[in-house]
């Protein structure tokens, strides 16, 4: 995801400037348009003296600088909008001195205008005297535009004579001052509401800008980093941090995540507890899909594509291993994939989080009521409340592996306790059943059924020797031959893992 416009130590949104401004192109844009019936009204039944081609077309050139500014060149950050906005302003100030001219010149009731385009400008959430500082501005290139362009009006010039044309211009005119300080203490009660909310929304350096993800494991936002003076992932647990073990717990774990440098594991740049007690993790914020999504979008991957992600995936969970850490929720939605100048590349999100998923009271299998991952790539001994070790990840692993070459993870009945059951005794249904007539190489076959083991002795050890086998398997398909998923098979019963013949 790429940062957003505008200035985000001003601006929690960051591209909110840009937003308004162009709210404030359009409505111009149709204000304009809609003035055409008041000039032609104007000069109709006030004035019939009016030069009216001559406003129409100084009306025209104001809607289309309007049309150009809001639809062919609209703005895309904060200096730009703000260009546009002073860009428009004196044309349309411009526009609107020589209209007073051709509308009765002094005796004109054109100035009261400026009133309208003083109160264009109070939707822009500024400091008062910021927003000020452009509404004197407007109103006062009004009048000098007046007085500039009288050579060119001689009409206007011999009013000056007339004390009561004077007078009447200066009495409009000067009445439309009162709209800057308007406009500007509106401009200022935006800037400081928006500001309190801006102060809300800190979280240690960060200032939080919107949600993007929420789950039964808490909320994932974007933020600015004020210290790194970037843009972050925020993830906040869903759980307080009141006793003192799951303090130490939880900081001892971010600190041996913030020890992970492979560049296929999401980076985490903080980490902390938030006033309201929730624990949260500061990391990189990523543009891709994740690999649950990317096989959602675009069926069962090629063999190669599967290998030379999964690959990276077991690398960088291979250097976890090596620092002792054990990631316990391996599954397509924590793998990330990402597009880049080199390829593709994978991340591996939710490091050493301690958490604890229950996938509905069904699946509380465990002597203790819980269990700890996903059920669909949870290994078997993790089901069972055995310990777990690094072996466990490469089961997840294979089964995402499964999933990613089938489109079906290995067990999918749709019920916690009957996945976790076949987890235990159901042997796993080789990947030709699960696909349309496609086939597996045998030696890429083999990896999948033996990371796939129930026993974890049988497995691979830990991600390096997973990595291993995959990049040591030979030349596979580019192209996948994968044209659907199949349904799973009904289980059968069995003590031990096997694969169906």
């Amino acid at each position: 995801m790429t940062s957003t416009p505008g200035n985000p130590e001003l601006d929690p949104e960051g591209d909110d400037l840009v937003r308004r401004v162009r709210l404030i192109l359009r409505n111009g844009f149709v204000g304009h348009l809609v003035g055409v019936a008041a000039d032609v009204a104007y000069a109709v039944f006030v004035r019939p003296e009016t030069r009216l081609g001559v406003v129409l077309g100084l009306r025209a050139m104001i809607v289309f600088m309007y049309f150009v500014a809001r639809f062919l060149s609209p703005p895309t950050s904060a200096a730009s909008a703000m260009r546009a906005m002073w860009s428009t302003g004196l044309v349309v100030t411009v526009a609107t001195a020589l209209m007073t001219h051709v509308t009765g010149g002094f005796l004109s009731l054109y100035p009261t205008s400026v009133l309208f385009m003083g109160m264009g400008a109070a939707g822009l959430p500024l400091p008062r005297f910021d927003a000020l500082r452009i509404q004197l501005s407007v109103w006062a290139a009004y009048g000098v535009g007046v007085f500039a362009s009288l050579p060119l009006f001689p009409e206007s010039s011999a009013q000056l004579a007339s004390s009561s044309a004077i007078a009447t211009f200066l009495y409009l005119y000067l009445s439309t001052l009162l709209s800057p300080f308007l406009s500007a203490e509106m401009s200022h009660g935006l800037w400081s509401l928006r500001r309190e909310i801006f102060e809300s929304k800190r979280v240690g350096q960060m200032v939080l800008r919107r949600r993007i993800g929420r789950g039964g494991m808490g909320e994932v936002w974007t933020a600015w980093h004020r210290g790194q003076r970037r843009e972050v992932a925020v993830k906040f647990l869903q759980t307080t941090m009141n006793d003192t073990v799951s303090r130490q717990r939880f900081e001892r774990e971010a600190r041996a995540m913030s020890e992970l440098t492979h560049p296929n594991t999401v980076r985490i740049l903080d980490s902390g507890i938030a006033d309201d007690g929730q624990p949260y993790l500061a990391m990189e914020l990523l543009e891709g899909r994740s690999l649950e999504r990317l096989v959602a979008d675009e069926g069962p991957l090629a063999p190669a594509r599967a290998v030379r992600l999964l690959s990276q995936a077991a690398r960088a969970l291979g250097e976890a291993h090596a620092l002792g850490i054990i990631h316990r929720d391996v599954k397509p939605d924590n793998l990330f994939v990402c597009s880049g100048p080199s390829g593709e590349t994978i991340k591996v999100l939710d490091f050493g989080i301690a958490s604890v998923r229950v996938d509905g009271a069904s699946a509380r299998l465990t002597h203790t009521g819980l269990v700890v991952g996903t059920p669909a790539y949870l290994a078997p001994e993790a089901v069972v409340g055995r310990e777990i070790s690094t072996a466990s990840d490469v089961y997840a692993l294979g089964a995402v592996l499964y999933f990613v070459l089938t489109g079906t993870p290995p067990f999918d009945s749709g019920i916690a306790t009957s996945i976790l059951h076949a987890h235990l005794r159901e042997p796993v249904e080789p990947l030709e059943r699960r696909t349309a007539g496609a086939r597996f190489d045998p030696a890429l076959a083999a990896l999948v059924y033996r990371a796939l083991a129930t026993d974890p002795d049988a497995r691979y050890a830990h991600g390096d020797s997973l990595a291993d086998a995959l990049v040591s398997l030979p030349e596979l398909e580019t192209v996948s031959t994968v044209s659907r998923p199949v349904a799973p098979s009904k289980p059968e019963s069995g003590a031990t893992r096997r694969v169906r013949p």
